[in-house]
């Protein structure tokens, strides 16, 4: 009798173990699908940049942060404030996938008509909320008010921060005449870890204090040219990373094998965990710490509002 329960015991762990690594070789073959895919779209992007036709990748000053420190890719004379200059985007969320986002010459979501004159009206700036990547140009809010409202330039970009704001104004100052400004303040990661990220790079100080870096304002062929080389490098950096995931002692390698039994467990225990909190009847009080405020936050922030109330006593513009 106890041999047989062993029997059962033994194929049971035996079909436990068969089962497991099924899921896991099916895993990298998905894997392997979508890293093909992205190498695909990486190369396509390069290609489109170079012949100046296309979709092109997304690129926002956050990410320019994130790429010029994981690749070590310096910037050159300029720092990149927006997207891909002349771009075009698919919108996002569209199910039809045919609506088309176009970027101005400086890469940001307006008609290059806006550019024609040297006075603004209302500048706004912000991250992805002003944005707004899942709405078409036709029903972007800014291109709406610069219909009604006069002259309205939108230079929002995804995962924005006030120091980034700040560099845009300042530079944007130096070249245009802007008669009112209208900051988005994303409460939810703006004070939290959108400045504290930027403040960190050093990137922001810089390039406002840095006078080496040009206004992209008064060199639009020249920024666009460098906007383009760097996010070409960033791509062929990425396509290299991709390939590397898809070698085979990487896929099937024992820390790979080993990371997705910890995942795997781990899931299993979570399960069990929120079960206990059901049962017990506890609140999860503290599941957005990412809105957690800390002293050094508010530090950068008062140093953003102090820069603020500088440059509009020299400009007298806000």
């Amino acid at each position: 009798m106890i041999k047989k329960k062993l029997y059962y015991i033994f194929i049971l762990l035996i079909i436990i173990f068969t089962a497991i690594i099924s899921v896991y070789i099916f895993r990298q073959v998905l894997e392997v699908s979508a890293i093909i895919n992205k190498i695909k779209i990486s190369k396509n992007y390069i290609l489109n940049l170079e012949n100046d036709e296309g979709f092109v990748p997304i690129l926002c000053p956050g990410s320019a942060i994130k790429y010029s420190m994981k690749y070590n890719i310096d910037f050159k004379s300029f720092f990149p404030l927006g997207g891909i200059p002349d771009g075009k985007r698919k919108i996002k969320n569209n199910t039809d996938n045919k609506e088309i986002m176009y970027l101005d010459k400086f890469g940001f979501r307006n008609t290059n008509e806006v550019w024609k004159t040297n006075n603004i009206d209302t500048l706004i700036l912000g991250d992805s909320v002003a944005f707004s990547s899942n709405i078409s140009d036709q029903q972007l809010f800014s291109n709406i008010m610069n219909k009604n409202a006069g002259s309205v330039v939108n230079l929002s970009c995804g995962g924005n921060g006030l120091l980034n704001s700040f560099a845009l104004l300042e530079d944007i100052l130096k070249n245009y005449s802007v008669n009112n400004i209208l900051f988005f303040i994303n409460m939810d990661n703006d004070l939290t870890k959108d400045i504290e990220r930027e403040w960190q790079s050093g990137v922001y100080k810089k390039y406002v204090e840095n006078e080496d870096f040009k206004s992209i304002f008064k060199n639009k062929e020249i920024y666009k040219s460098e906007v383009k080389t760097f996010m070409i490098d960033v791509l062929n950096f990425e396509i290299n990373n991709y390939k590397n995931k898809i070698k085979f002692r990487t896929l099937f390698s024992f820390n790979k094998f080993k990371s997705f039994i910890n995942t795997l467990c781990d899931n299993i225990l979570l399960n069990f965990k929120k079960d206990a909190l059901l049962t017990e009847n506890i609140s999860l009080l503290d599941m957005n710490a990412e809105t957690a405020i800390f002293t050094k936050n508010m530090e950068y922030f008062r140093l953003f509002l102090s820069n603020i109330n500088r440059i509009s006593k020299f400009y007298k513009k806000i």
